[in-house]
């Protein structure tokens, strides 16, 4: 923030590196998200409990658990496909750490 004081929005590679963030932010007396917003990646949990309550983009954990079990029994069997890539949905949630008041 010493370097690039202009800085209005920090994206997180996940949530808990987005709480990291949200804490050094409110150590230096840095409002969020009036001064800069907080944005996540994950959406777990403890994203919920911080204050304020930290913006994620959830990606289906159970989801992607469930498939690379299946890939890797199938690499196990010695059925497994040539490498392909999968997609998953992700969903945007919003909170109060990017939510910011229009001014009048």
């Amino acid at each position: 923030m010493d370097r690039h004081p202009d800085i209005d929005a920090i994206f997180a590679g996940n949530d808990l590196m987005a709480v990291g963030a949200l804490k050094a932010l409110i150590r230096r007396g840095i409002r969020v998200p009036e001064q800069v917003a907080v944005c996540g990646f994950d959406g777990i949990n403890m994203s919920e409990i911080t204050e304020p309550e930290i913006t994620t983009v959830a990606q289906p954990i159970y989801e992607m658990g469930a498939l690379v079990s299946r890939i890797l029994i199938k690499k196990i069997e010695g059925n497994m496909e040539e490498d392909r890539t999968y997609e998953l949905d992700v969903s945007l949630i919003p909170r109060k750490s990017t939510q910011r008041r229009e001014s009048s």
